[in-house]
């Protein structure tokens, strides 16, 4: 699901889960495990890209329609902790998003420091509530962190933007060749790496602090009822008709 080389003291984390690296329960499993590995490697930064024209299509909604209450619960719990753990990577980390970055997707990309998307015709954007479906705690103030002005539109219509549109809503931060993604998100990278270590993890962690504080205010019962919703018969009626109508 997740491999990782160093290049230059970069860790270049790459995510290969075909067909769209569907985000399953094993998958957010293997995100916080992948995350500490790399940290424990010690790299001077890290970015995260996918395969092919996809970075990320999401939840995987086949699966959620085939599991049960607890099942869903466990992966409500476990989509909150791979948000997170993107989010506080104590190093700096550069998304490079190769291509489609819809829902869980593109919180994994709003989760990063910064995100360099390639040009083209790919789609970024936050579907969860078009699906029919709800947030948990940690990818709303994710999103809001990155899009500021932007966040309500860009959660309530659920609209899946050009990456044009995602760059002027704050859902990535620059677009350039889709041959340069990786090469910049590097270059990226090694100037977020010139500064101390230890300076870049205190600013990064004072940064995102009160990020984390909205998020504990209200993830418990946010989430608790999100996955009661998910599992709920309304909810999978709901996913439903939005798989039959791609």
């Amino acid at each position: 699901m997740f491999s990782w080389e160093l290049r230059d003291g970069i860790a270049v984390i790459t995510f290969d889960h075909p067909p769209v690296n569907a985000l399953d329960l094993e998958v957010l499993k293997a995100i916080r495990h992948t995350l500490d590995s790399v940290d424990a490697a010690e790299p001077r930064a890290a970015i995260l890209t996918g395969t092919g024209s996809v970075f990320s299509a999401g939840a995987d909604l086949v699966r959620v329609l085939d599991g049960d209450g607890d099942e869903i619960r466990e992966a409500i719990l476990y989509l909150g902790r791979a948000f997170r753990s993107i989010f506080t990577f104590p190093r700096p980390l550069v998304a490079a998003v190769n291509g489609h970055a819809i829902a869980g997707g593109a919180v994994i990309a709003c989760a990063c420091d910064h995100r360099v998307a390639a040009d083209g015709d790919a789609r970024i954007g936050l579907a969860e509530l078009r699906v029919g479906v709800p947030f948990p705690a940690d990818a709303l103030e994710i999103v809001r962190n990155a899009t500021g002005r932007h966040f309500e539109e860009v959660v309530l219509f659920g609209r899946n933007y050009g990456v044009q549109e995602a760059l002027q809503r704050g859902l990535v931060d620059e677009i350039v060749a889709a041959d340069q993604v990786i090469p910049t998100a590097l270059r990226r990278a090694e100037k977020l790496a010139a500064i101390p270590p230890a300076v870049y993890r205190l600013n990064k962690q004072a940064m995102r602090g009160p990020v984390i504080e909205r998020i504990e205010s209200y993830r418990e019962t946010n989430d608790a009822e999100a996955a009661r919703l998910w599992a709920s018969e309304e909810v999978r009626a709901s996913i439903k008709a939005f798989l039959d109508s791609l």
